[in-house]
């Protein structure tokens, strides 16, 4: 692509269910692997693989592909994917030693290669006849946040909800304090939301830890039980049950107050935060970051025009790619009593998927509820945007005592701050959540908890 390498598509795919003309390849690419052992014939040869990269031998390393993968990617092609990771990527990067995974069975040679706004991870497979079957560069599994400083005003404790690890943030003195439960945007995301170099959620949690509010995160099904999405699923199995279920255990331990339990989604878990208030007992309030008004089969589309449109020009194949999303939204939306293939799908996503989402409108079973409300918005934000999202959250709400709605201009999708066009490099870049965030939802819940 001469826009944007697959590698910056796949981390925006994370966001809102992969927004992109690749989503085929980023959910190929970030299927989960498993510790396996290391062929030492194998590591040799993609150790030589990885040297030809390096010195830009492209020849080379072309010709140790299999016919396939000879005929996906020419050398040409291969060197401008190379080439571009390092000018996305902030530098050079720095590539360590071969280990031994496994992706759906299949054994593979990988490598982590550091590069100055994130790490990568190249897999490398090989057929029966020594040759290079498969060549992926993928984002690095997320490193775990690291600690808070001893003298933090809070501490973090394991938290377990229904069998997914997660993190308590507990302000330090006596409680029982008032607590939020973090709710993930799409994709396989780790407790702290990690999106390239960036971990909103961990910069939430700890921000409002530190305002004394607890905090809770926990690592998404989608990320820590993949095998539960080998058959059909829906957004509940996705998002809402475990939101339901964390919402409880919160509720049930005797340092969090079960009278000031409130819910915080992003994008997704926005989205899908009044179904989950609509099912969870005891629930204080709502907070909604960067949240969808509108159905993702709508979104998803316009989220790749908006991506096609940054530079001048577009390809015969990019076009052709966006007509194929067009045709699978038109199909998704005609969806009937059965189920065609998923790839003829939106985002390959079950028909099961699709059926839970229809007719589901966020703004309107938000208007039945009684709970205040809390509606946070990025101006900067080009997936979930003001005009069209934010804007119909605003016309539902204007005037009512329950809701208040905030748009902060600088800020992005992750509500960190930026300049120019908002793309996914912004993805790429290191930055935190905006410290006007973490006050903005410290001083509301002291307002509505306020006796």
């Amino acid at each position: 692509m001469r826009k944007w390498t697959w590698i910056a598509l796949a981390i925006v795919a994370a966001l809102l269910g992969a927004a992109s003309w690749v989503y085929a390849q980023y959910r190929q690419a970030m299927a989960p692997a498993a510790q396996a052992p290391l062929d030492a014939k194998q590591a040799e040869r993609a150790t030589r693989f990885m040297e030809s990269m390096e010195r830009g031998a492209f020849d080379d390393a072309h010709a140790m592909f299999d016919a396939r993968a000879k005929a996906a990617l020419p050398p040409d092609k291969l060197g401008e994917v190379w080439n571009t990771l390092p000018k996305q990527l902030g530098g050079p990067g720095r590539r360590g030693p071969a280990r031994g995974i496994a992706v759906g069975g299949t054994p593979l040679v990988a490598f982590r290669i550091e590069y100055p706004m994130m790490p990568i991870e190249a897999r490398i497979g090989f057929d029966a006849d020594g040759a290079i079957h498969t060549f992926r560069m993928v984002p690095a599994a997320p490193q775990p946040a690291a600690p808070p400083p001893p003298d933090a005003p809070y501490a973090e404790i394991d938290f377990e909800v229904d069998g997914l690890p997660g993190t308590l943030a507990l302000p330090r003195g006596e409680g029982p304090f008032p607590t939020v439960v973090l709710v993930h945007g799409s994709g396989p995301l780790d407790r702290d939301e990690t999106i390239g170099p960036n971990k909103p959620f961990r910069d939430l949690a700890r921000g409002l830890a530190a305002r004394g509010i607890a905090a809770l995160r926990y690592d998404k099904r989608t990320f820590a039980r993949p095998k539960d999405f080998a058959g059909d699923f829906t957004v509940d199995l996705e998002t809402v049950d475990d939101a339901v279920a964390a919402i409880a255990a919160l509720r049930a331990d005797r340092a969090i107050d079960p009278a000031r339990v409130y819910l915080v989604g992003h994008s997704l878990g926005a989205m899908m935060a009044p179904r989950i208030a609509a099912r969870a007992e005891g629930l204080a309030g709502v907070v909604l970051l960067a949240a969808p008004a509108r159905p993702l089969v709508d979104v998803v589309p316009e989220q790749v025009r908006y991506l096609a449109a940054l530079e001048d020009g577009m390809s015969d194949a990019e076009q052709a790619q966006i007509a194929l999303i067009d045709a699978q939204a038109a199909a998704t939306r005609a969806l009937g009593d059965t189920d065609p293939p998923r790839d003829s799908l939106l985002l390959g996503l079950p028909a099961a998927y699709w059926r839970d989402l229809a007719g589901y409108d966020p703004v309107a079973v938000q208007r039945k509820s009684t709970l205040p409300l809390l509606v946070l918005q990025g101006g900067r934000d080009y997936q979930v945007t003001p005009a069209a999202d934010f804007a119909r959250w605003q016309a539902a709400f204007d005037g009512d005592e329950r809701a208040e709605l905030v748009l902060f201009p600088p800020l992005n999708h992750l509500f960190i701050a930026g300049e120019g066009p908002p793309g996914p490099g912004d993805y790429l870049r290191a930055g935190t959540v905006d410290a006007a965030v973490g006050d903005h939802i410290a001083g509301w819940i002291g307002r509505v908890s306020a006796p």
